[in-house]
């Protein structure tokens, strides 16, 4: 019998990881795992979490691990890398408060818990983390492969907008959005609308965008085109194209313009090219073995 998961929130609040809640409960599922989503630490499972940790949680989390002699497994979901000039965080030195202001906490409180961590993980392709092993050399680094989607939400409503953005306001994005708005239809959210919000929102329109934080940003986020194609809204991408698979087989370069015009095209042809990778031998296997070895080591059953 395999160990039930715990996908444990702690400190996030369910809304501001819904996507990455969407993963892992569909991934666990399709590989034959109960995975449960809580805001608690459980000893009758193997905990997850979500990395975003300052100083006052470290003794929280080594107190629960000592207590009840078990280990934690985190989600990274950060570009931290270590090179000649030292960290970077997203790109940038730790000490650059842009877009995230306690980088240095952050990676202070996480490399603290690296005696308490049994293995870590990304869902999909992102973070590379390229460095992590020089960072914690003793430590592994596990990618959970992209799930297929089961189920598409098509919401039955008019597209009476060209475009949907949805995420944190910055200064870039805000600049690209204003052009954007001078030839389309826009309509935006922001990262603290509700899931029934944000999908009436994407419903409205007839392609979804992924804009990345800042100009030099270097990568695109998977998370948002899968949402787009779980609620039937192709997503373009506006910035930098990053190296992944994902990025080179399910993003297609294609002008805003066409995609609009295109949309209904677009979206099925993106589902389509997702649905092919997830099925092909470029996607990550599962790492069942490490989640069942896990499970007996900590006696759960």
């Amino acid at each position: 019998m395999r160990p039930t998961v715990n996908l444990c929130l702690y400190n996030h609040s369910r809304r501001s990881v819904l996507d990455q809640v969407w993963f892992a409960e569909e991934v666990f599922a399709q590989h034959g795992y109960e995975l449960i989503c809580t805001q608690t630490l459980r000893p009758d499972c193997i905990n997850l979490l979500i990395e975003h940790f300052v100083e006052e949680d470290v003794g929280t989390l080594q107190a629960f691990c000592q207590r009840f002699g078990k280990q934690i497994g985190i989600v990274m979901t950060e570009h931290i890398e270590l090179g000649a000039a030292g960290f970077s965080f997203n790109g940038a030195p730790l000490r650059d408060s842009q877009y995230i202001d306690n980088k240095e906490q952050r990676l202070f409180s996480l490399l603290s818990l690296a005696d308490q961590v049994f293995a870590f993980f990304t869902f999909g392709e992102m973070p590379e983390l390229q460095s992590w092993g020089d960072v914690l050399p003793c430590q592994s680094l596990y990618r959970l492969p992209y799930p297929s989607i089961r189920k598409i939400n098509h919401r039955a409503t008019r597209r009476e907008h060209d475009v949907v953005f949805t995420g944190a306001p910055t200064p870039y994005r805000e600049s690209v959005l204003k052009q954007v708005s001078r030839r389309h239809r826009l309509v935006q959210g922001n990262s603290e609308s509700t899931e029934a919000e944000r999908a009436d929102l994407y419903a409205s329109a007839k392609v979804a965008l992924n804009i990345p934080q800042a100009k030099g940003w270097q990568w695109v986020s998977p998370m948002r085109v899968l949402y787009g194609l779980r609620v039937g809204t192709p997503t373009v991408h506006l910035g930098r194209h990053d190296a992944t698979l994902f990025t080179k087989l399910v993003l297609e370069p294609i002008e805003l313009d066409q995609a609009v015009q295109e949309h209904e095209a677009v979206f099925q042809r993106q589902l389509g090219s997702y649905e092919d990778f997830v099925h092909s031998h470029y996607n990550h296997r599962f790492p069942d073995g490490v989640f069942d070895v896990w499970g007996e080591l900590e006696q759960l059953r």
